[in-house]
């Protein structure tokens, strides 16, 4: 079974995937090469672009692999939207993530929660 897994190359490449490991080969599936954007932050490219990798999957000999580790939940997240368009909320996250519906906010409720007030009135 396939776990989202970072894939440290030899190369120095970080590949953010769905990893399997089977007979010392490396199976990385719907690969993102995770990219330093500055001030902290990262960002995803899809690794080797210019070939069916993302879908197909590519499989890896163990002596190109430097090490392997997961991923913090975030960044499991961040992935599992990424490469499917379902994104799921971040715990403790005060963001909303709404479809546009043109909502508007309320005042602060006693918990410093804002109050969205959709077109039909529902609040949540």
């Amino acid at each position: 079974m396939s776990e989202i897994k970072i894939v440290r190359l030899n190369s120095g490449e970080e590949i953010l995937c769905k990893h399997t490991l089977k007979n010392d080969v490396h199976t990385l599936e719907k690969p993102l090469v995770i990219i330093p954007t500055g001030e902290g932050k990262i960002g995803f490219m899809g690794w080797m672009p210019y070939a069916d990798v993302a879908e197909a999957g590519v499989s890896i000999s163990d002596s190109f692999v430097a090490f392997i580790v997961n991923p913090d939940k975030n960044l499991k997240q961040d992935y599992i939207g990424y490469t499917t368009g379902v994104v799921a909320p971040v715990e403790n996250s005060k963001k909303v993530v709404a479809p546009s519906l043109n909502p508007t906010w309320d005042e602060p409720d006693g918990n410093d929660n804002m109050i969205l007030k959709g077109p039909q009135g529902w609040s949540k």
